[in-house]
């Protein structure tokens, strides 16, 4: 301890010859000195050698101080502050910095009272930061600091742990140790922030996002299994800048039509291009019937609603002429850059998910049950003011609650060299509208082996899908069970047709129960459900 006392005062008496101009920059820059300690259980006297070593931080303490204390620091290129308040966990050592000097002194010699402490709040650049926040922490004690960045912080009561903290937008917060100081000066650090995320453009090449000269967004997985769909696709709306989303009005397992910052082609395909792992997947859209016929659209007709939203590792949406050029032609409408998820190195990790959702008819068209057609001979819902109406009709009666239930369970395993993922998922959804049933198995496998470092590597993976579609719905006017329900006469009473066949004798076969003609074309709506 006497040796350390000598070199203390060795070093204070070489100070003296240094001039004001070297201090004041020895001051500066220790104000921002970061350190980098990693000590367990080792003496405290230790860790102050550090600091010294890694920063012109000087210690001054009593020599009756116990020093070889054993204190636990940890800290990767933080300021110094941070490894002090490690070092004097638990202790009864308080520290106070002055300039470029730590001065260590025990709690028992720090007094109670009120004190009135003030300074000023520069950045690092010197200039003065106006309205930073000083409060006393712990308490709402607090002021702010003025045009000139100087602040005026009267404290009620002050001990050994006392501490102000500074906090202001665009900085760094900071804490400090009050101590005996009644000027603090308060040098902010400006707050860096991460812009090297690093995207997935062709062909699996990844670059900082930073460095593209188109517009890239990313997305993570997570966006779509938050409230999952049987199309995940529908689940990106409102989530990405000037993608829109029109989902089909087939009902459960439909496909979905997305569209980049605006069509682009009068009668051509608008759609976006999918790219999974690397791979484009072909539009397997079948095309519509012109005119009053349309044929069902189900989930099989765009091979991106068939992917486990669970499987996907993170989303890249290229816009622009310039990402397009990284896939041709088929790129014109914008591209959607799914990764699938691979294995981790370390034990066997499983992880299951469960979601499930309901769904009803949320706004419904207005009807009267006041005028139509007689019960004898109905056709239209206006005419005469009905006498007694037999029902009354309401065709939100029509629909029935429906459900999107999907069960998913991922494992991964691996070593260093080797990972494997596996995954299974079930989807078992019930449409609105009666008999619309959709169900869907996936499973999928995939290892990524490294058969030489850097150099080989080899990744294989294979889905396989199961899909079951019934019903779904087809828009225009046959085969469309709405027409039906929406247009039935306030005459008649719908309850009747709700069985739906009767047999004809001369036929020798069930046939459909309708009759009404009041529209060319427009069948029972049971019917059209059920056969």
């Amino acid at each position: 301890m006497k040796k350390k006392t000598i070199r203390q005062s060795k070093r204070l008496i070489i100070s003296l010859f240094v001039t004001f101009f070297c201090l004041t920059a020895s001051a500066a820059q220790a104000q921002t000195a970061l350190v980098t300690i990693d000590l367990q259980q080792e003496k405290m006297v230790q860790v102050m050698d550090e600091i010294e070593n890694q920063t012109k931080y000087l210690f001054i303490y009593d020599k009756n101080m116990d020093t070889g204390r054993l204190v636990n620091v940890h800290v990767n290129k933080r300021p110094v502050a941070e490894a002090l308040d490690q070092m004097v966990k638990g202790t009864d050592v308080v520290y106070e910095i002055q300039g470029s000097n730590i001065i260590l002194t025990v709690r028992s010699q720090q007094t109670d009272g009120p004190k009135v402490v003030s300074g000023k709040v520069t950045d690092n650049k010197g200039d003065a930061v106006i309205g930073a926040a000083i409060l006393v922490k712990g308490t709402t004690v607090g002021t702010s600091s003025g045009v000139d960045g100087v602040y005026t912080l009267r404290i009620p009561e002050v001990n050994a742990n006392t501490m102000i903290t500074v906090n202001y937008l665009g900085y760094e917060p900071i804490e400090l140790l009050v101590g005996t100081r009644e000027r603090i000066d308060i040098v902010l650090q400006e707050q860096s922030l991460g812009v090297d995320a690093v995207v997935v453009t062709a062909l699996g090449i990844k670059k900082q996002e930073k460095a593209l000269t188109y517009n890239v967004q990313e997305v993570s997985g997570s966006i779509v299994n938050t409230v999952k769909d049987a199309n995940f696709v529908n689940s990106l709306s409102g989530k990405i800048a000037g993608l829109q989303i029109n989902a089909s009005a087939s009902g459960a397992g439909g496909s979905t039509r997305v569209v980049m910052r605006g069509v682009k082609s009068i009668n051509g395909d608008n759609n976006a291009l999918y790219v999974v792992d690397g791979i484009p997947l072909p539009s397997l859209r079948s095309k519509q019937t012109e005119g009053i016929y349309e044929t069902p659209d189900g989930g099989d007709y765009e091979g991106i609603a068939n992917i486990n939203p669970e499987d996907i590792e993170s989303m890249s949406v290229l816009t622009g002429a310039t990402a397009a050029a990284l896939y041709g032609s088929q790129g014109a409408n914008g591209v959607i850059l799914i990764t699938t998820k691979k294995g981790q190195e370390g034990r066997v990790r499983v992880n299951y998910a469960n979601n499930t959702t309901f769904s009803s008819p949320l706004v419904m068209p207005e009807f009267q049950n006041t005028y139509g057609t007689s019960s004898d001979a109905p056709s239209m819902s206006w005419g005469e003011k009905l006498v007694s109406p037999p029902h009354r009709y309401d065709p939100e009666d029509f629909f029935q609650t429906g459900f999107d239930e999907t069960n998913s369970i991922g494992i991964t395993a691996g070593t260093e060299r080797n990972q494997t993922y596996f995954s299974a998922a079930s989807v078992n959804t019930r449409g609105i509208i009666p008999n619309n049933v959709y169900n869907r198995y996936n499973f999928s496998l995939r290892n990524s082996a490294v058969l030489l470092p850097e150099k080989l590597t080899l990744d294989l993976g294979a889905t396989y899908m199961k899909q079951y579609s019934r019903n779904a719905l087809v828009q225009g006017i046959y085969h469309n069970p709405l027409i039906g329900v929406y247009l039935f006469p306030r005459g008649d009473d719908i309850r009747k047709y709700q069985l739906y066949e009767r047999y004809n004798a001369g036929l020798g076969y069930s046939e459909q129960f309708w009759g009404l003609e009041f529209i060319n074309g427009v069948e029972n709506p049971y019917w059209v459900t059920n056969r």
